[in-house]
């Protein structure tokens, strides 16, 4: 190993609570600023079901050996979101901006797959009634509850599913990506 490289020990940001994920070795600290990682969700979290999701971290500052992280997103692995869609299934994705209580702005993504075929004046309206759900609960929400009701546990899908499946009844909704807008 060459003798001016600094070893920095990676954290994770303070929703996941700094926890230290990764060591990297670099000969300027300011090289790491912006750079992205991620951790899978079932080494951050214990008793995680959730083996399909990687969550995404943005180095903001390197400081005494360490680099402090915020939260940059969530997705899904491709396996899995292959397992969801096949023959006869009918898919929907949604796209909502939306910000949290401190100001964060997030772009989620939603896949939701159907055993039927839902109308155009269907998917439109629970197109509309998930932004709705979303908005009104990101609101209200700052940015570690985001975090924890829709990537940890799914207390916001179950409220998603129990907003549309009056208009037409959902196989499955999951959240494919989780994209931080602004940091």
């Amino acid at each position: 190993m060459r003798k001016d490289l600094k070893k920095v020990i990676l954290l994770t940001s303070e929703e996941f609570g700094n926890k230290e994920v990764s060591i990297t070795f670099t000969p300027n600290e300011e090289n790491l600023i912006n750079r992205r990682f991620f951790v899978p969700l079932i080494f951050l979290v214990e008793k995680s079901d959730k083996y399909y999701l990687k969550v995404w971290f943005r180095i903001k500052e390197v400081k005494d050996g360490k680099a402090y992280t915020v939260f940059d997103g969530i997705d899904c692995i491709r396996s899995y979101l292959q397992s969801l869609v096949y023959k006869g299934i009918k898919v929907q994705e949604i796209y909502i901006n939306a910000e949290t209580k401190d100001k964060n702005k997030f772009r989620i993504k939603y896949l939701i797959t159907y055993d039927g075929k839902p109308s155009r004046r269907q998917r439109k309206e629970i197109a509309k009634r998930v932004e709705e759900v979303t908005k009104e609960n990101l609101e209200k929400s700052d940015t570690k509850t985001f975090i924890n009701n829709y990537v940890i546990t799914n207390r916001y899908l179950a409220w998603v599913s129990k907003a549309i499946r009056k208009i037409y009844p959902p196989k499955t909704i999951t959240i494919r990506k989780i994209e931080r807008l602004k940091v």
